[in-house]
């Protein structure tokens, strides 16, 4: 009998410890060589690495290069947000419209999954160093997930497993996250009454402002525009598609719409408490197939739209209600 039993424990260790193996190779061939986890903000880029198609700049955002000094009368602008701020186009719209004006480099520090905790975490302990003298936040949709995901109130690790990590069962984890979290605990409706992550993004975002302000730094505050409810019907059956997808992180559509809504009145409460410019996007940018790819993330035709309006609140450095002259261009 006691064989018998040791016999089952062995060949149920053995089970266990190959399906920790397996599962470890397969998230090892899944993660980008440029992909550094970090136990602070998950994960960040290697300098000079490639995600997603975009190459990263020497600090690990896209741009123009930081490590170095800066030069005489440059003025450093960084973005910070989610997979919405994670683009080419953006500082570099951005910096067409500005450098007739000064001298301007423009990085976008924002990556997927990005929530407002992440970001004032990663400015406070990473991105401070490289001095930049105005940081402008475009942000809003993933902090939905603290509505979805009621035990998480700092970083979400969804979706991202670390296979050289020695302190988890990886198997477990995935496990738990797929079968459990996913399918069980989560709550994609909460398109009514107050939401847990409001007080979690007032903290984050006043956060930031309050590390900016020791350090002499502007702040400029943009709402986050969504292309839902749309007339279009392609846009609106594509994003339908894709809600299955990612209801785990913002909730179903009408939830995520609420939630943006929500976190929108933050914005424009805290510029105003603050007195930081406020940049308006979300009734700028037409909610149809033109500018919007899906629920959030723009065509470059939207992201002219926002970048646009992120320069003119560089330029102007006050409300973007200000006219200017010469205007920007509108689109390419």
């Amino acid at each position: 009998m006691l064989k018998s039993v040791r016999q089952l424990f062995l060949i149920i260790l053995i089970t266990i410890l190959t399906l920790e193996l397996v599962i470890r190779g397969m998230i090892l061939l899944k993660t980008p060589d440029s992909i550094l986890f970090d136990d602070e903000i998950i994960f960040k880029i290697k300098p000079y690495g490639e995600y997603l198609g975009v190459v990263m700049n020497d600090i690990g955002c896209i741009g123009p290069d930081w490590k170095g000094e800066k030069r005489d009368n440059e003025k450093r602008v960084l973005i910070l947000g989610g997979s919405t701020s994670y683009s080419v186009d953006l500082p570099r719209i951005t910096a067409e419209n500005v450098n007739n004006k000064g001298s301007y480099s423009i990085v976008s520090c924002g990556k997927p999954r990005y929530t407002s905790y992440i970001n004032r975490v990663n400015l406070e302990h990473n991105l401070m160093a490289y001095k930049p003298d105005i940081v402008v936040l475009y942000m809003g949709i993933n902090d939905a997930i603290y509505n979805n995901f009621t035990w998480v109130d700092d970083k979400p690790e969804v979706g991202f497993f670390n296979w050289k990590s020695y302190t988890s069962w990886l198997s477990y984890d995935v496990l738990k996250y797929y079968l459990i979290d996913k399918g069980i605990r989560g709550n994609p409706e909460f398109a009514t009454g107050a939401l847990r992550s409001e007080e979690i993004f007032d903290q984050n975002v006043r956060a930031i402002i309050k590390t900016a302000d020791q350090f002499g730094v502007e702040v400029i505050l943009s709402d986050f525009a969504i292309a839902y409810p749309t007339t279009d019907k392609r846009l609106e059956n594509k994003m339908l598609r894709m809600e299955p997808q990612m209801k785990h992180f913002w909730g179903n559509i009408s939830s995520t719409r609420y939630a943006v809504e929500r976190h929108n009145a933050i914005i424009k409460k805290l510029a105003e408490e603050y007195g930081l410019s406020l940049v308006s996007v979300f009734d700028k940018v037409p909610k149809n197939s033109e500018y919007f790819v899906d629920i959030c993330h723009m065509t470059t035709k939207g992201k002219y739209v926002l970048a646009n309006e992120i320069a003119k609140a560089i330029i102007i450095g006050a409300p973007v209600s200000k006219p200017l002259n010469p205007p920007l261009t509108k689109y390419p």
